[in-house]
């Protein structure tokens, strides 16, 4: 007879696990204890609050990762597709520590985030770059350039998705089903001008004109213009890697095949 399974069984696989887990990771739940007492629920980001307690990670290299137990595993996420090159990567190691070497946050703009600009732009097809520090840096920009560059407030969001923790976007993340939009009716409009986008490296790329309006002035202040000296060195060295694997195509002239009216 074919054994019944059901809500009672999930959850004694579920403690079975969690009892596993907790065996596993003592040095995590230490960590946890530690990092409570001055950060929120232990951790910087809320997508790392886990049950019983997070996974504190130790080193990593290649596509694996080890916590503070001495536990690998196989990395899967690479930093949410951030690390499309591994762990450090050698040539990467290589770039940072030089970039370490010279100092890395300057205060001033550096004369490689204009090398790393113009191969994005030539190699994703997009008139301007502007880096950014995190992803939620970059998805208020799009924001900000898009509302600029159509004249438009009203941002259609994915239902149910993450786009960054600033309050605009941070609404209906995981929203319970009573909560979440009606899918038989169309909840918003979308309006598309030009194209922007947002790149792995923490970054915002669209068309020139979408762009313009900021060094115009016309949508405020900016603090933050750029991403740090490390971060550009490594991207840097990380663009020399893919194209000496051939992982990337050359870089190559636009074509107006490429371009969004």
């Amino acid at each position: 007879m074919k054994e019944r399974r059901g809500p009672a069984a999930a959850a004694k696989g579920l403690e079975d696990e969690v009892g596993l887990f907790k065996r596993r990771t003592p040095g995590s739940a230490r960590a946890y204890e530690r990092a409570r007492k001055w950060t929120v629920y232990g951790v910087h980001s809320n997508y790392r609050v886990l049950d019983p307690y997070p996974l504190y990670a130790k080193r990593a290299k290649g596509a694996r990762i080890w916590d503070v137990d001495g536990n690998a595993y196989l990395d899967f996420s690479m930093a949410f597709g951030a690390l499309v090159a591994g762990h450090s990567h050698p040539t990467l190691v290589k770039a940072m520590r030089e970039r370490v070497a010279n100092g890395t946050i300057f205060g001033f703009e550096g004369e490689e985030t204009a090398k790393l600009c113009a191969h994005l732009c030539t190699r994703f097809h997009v008139d301007r770059v502007k880096l950014s520090n995190t992803g939620m840096d970059a998805t208020m920009y799009a924001m900000r350039f898009a509302r600029a560059a159509t004249a438009r407030g009203g941002i259609l969001k994915f239902e149910g998705c993450y786009h960054g923790s600033h309050d605009a976007l941070l609404a209906s993340v995981k929203p319970t089903r009573a909560k979440a939009g009606d899918r038989e009716r169309d909840q918003g409009r979308h309006h598309e001008r030009g194209r922007a986008g947002i790149d792995p490296r923490h970054g915002v790329a669209g068309e020139e004109h979408q762009q313009r309006s900021e060094v115009d002035g016309e949508l405020g202040p900016q603090r933050r213009l750029g991403g740090s000296g490390l971060r550009r060195r490594r991207d840097l060295g990380l663009r020399r890697l893919l194209h000496s694997r051939s992982l990337l195509p050359r870089s190559h002239a636009r074509s107006p095949a490429h371009r969004t009216a």
